[in-house]
């Protein structure tokens, strides 16, 4: 096996490995529908066309039986320098060891650490035991989870219970004072443990510009739950989900959804999801994604509660920085 870099030569039997790869985990469990657009030359070609992207191609002979692409990123007020292997980024022939994702980020991440790129990031299909069990001895952790459930339709998007009366309607511009007390829901609380996940100081009105930008576009869908005395209890912010290796063409993402903590377990979560898959299905989505951090207890265990099955996780590793001196 020798390891040379990735170049155009090798895209076509690139996405042929990746097709495989991915047929192998639909072949063993039902998680990612059959109606996901499959892996093409053209996805391969977009990795290596990121920003200082970069890749690296396992050969036997002249037979590829291995590829890893990847590339830099830098984003200071969320995680700093990093260095990402996207999906569809990576693949192993069927007949190798999944061992030889280990070679090959040993060979190919090291020019982004000399830059300064200590946070390491993998996209990982949720079904690729074998590929997910190579990254865990790699060091990296499970930090976000990425799932999917069919649209509702019938009595699936039915109203909860009546001993637990929850109004909902779609949100509009003028609905940001309204929605403003529960819009920092989700980054207060994973500031709390064990996420840990810091909310700095310019964020929250960040958030509410962004809302507001939300609120007025039409491709965004926002519904608000108002408790008995008219405040917004919760919401469910939909826009359309671009197609992708784990996507079908209809489908719409739930971006966010919270509902306040003085509400939790009386039906508005439940409620509102409800809403938006009924919403999704009378539009004429097939499917709905959205995704969550692992570290999140109440959105781990909410989630697959409403029906969402994960789909393909982001894994993270932080490398000591001390590597660039103390040698």
């Amino acid at each position: 096996m020798k390891l040379v870099p990735f170049t155009d030569a090798y895209v076509d039997e690139a996405a042929q490995l990746l097709a495989l790869r991915l047929q192998a985990c639909r072949s063993a469990h039902a998680t990612i529908p059959a109606t996901s657009a499959e892996p093409a030359p053209e996805r391969i070609r977009g990795l290596l066309g990121k920003s200082r992207a970069a890749g690296v191609a396992a050969l036997d002979g002249a037979r590829l039986i291995g590829y890893m692409l990847g590339n830099p990123e830098t984003t200071p007020a969320v995680r700093g320098r990093s260095a990402w292997t996207h999906l569809g980024g990576q693949a192993v022939a069927p007949d190798q060891s999944a061992a030889l994702y280990a070679d090959m980020y040993a060979w190919l991440f090291p020019q982004w650490l000399e830059a300064g790129n200590f946070a390491h990031y993998a996209m990982v299909p949720a079904e690729d035991r074998a590929a997910l069990d190579a990254w865990f001895s790699l060091g990296f952790g499970m930090e976000q989870v990425h799932a999917i459930v069919e649209a509702a339709s019938g009595t699936e998007a039915a109203p909860v219970a009546a001993e637990a009366p929850v109004q909902i309607r779609q949100a509009t511009a003028e609905d940001l004072a309204l929605l403003e007390p529960v819009i920092h829901l989700i980054a207060h609380h994973q500031v709390q443990a064990p996420c840990w996940a810091a909310n700095l100081p310019e964020a929250d009105a960040e958030r509410v510009e962004g809302w507001a930008e939300a609120l007025a576009d039409k491709d965004c869908t926002t519904f608000v739950a108002l408790d008995p005395a008219g405040r917004a209890a919760g919401f469910a912010m939909l826009y359309p989900a671009d197609p992708g290796l784990m996507v079908p063409g209809r489908t719409i993402g739930l971006d966010v959804a919270a509902t306040r903590p003085d509400l939790r377990g009386q039906g508005y979560g439940v409620a509102l999801t409800r809403a938006a898959k009924a919403y999704a299905h009378e539009a004429g989505f097939t499917h709905m994604v959205t995704d969550w951090r692992s570290t999140n207890l109440l959105s781990s265990r909410f989630w697959p509660r409403q029906g969402f099955r994960p789909t393909h996780f982001r894994l993270y590793r932080q490398v000591d920085e001390k590597i660039l001196w103390a040698r």
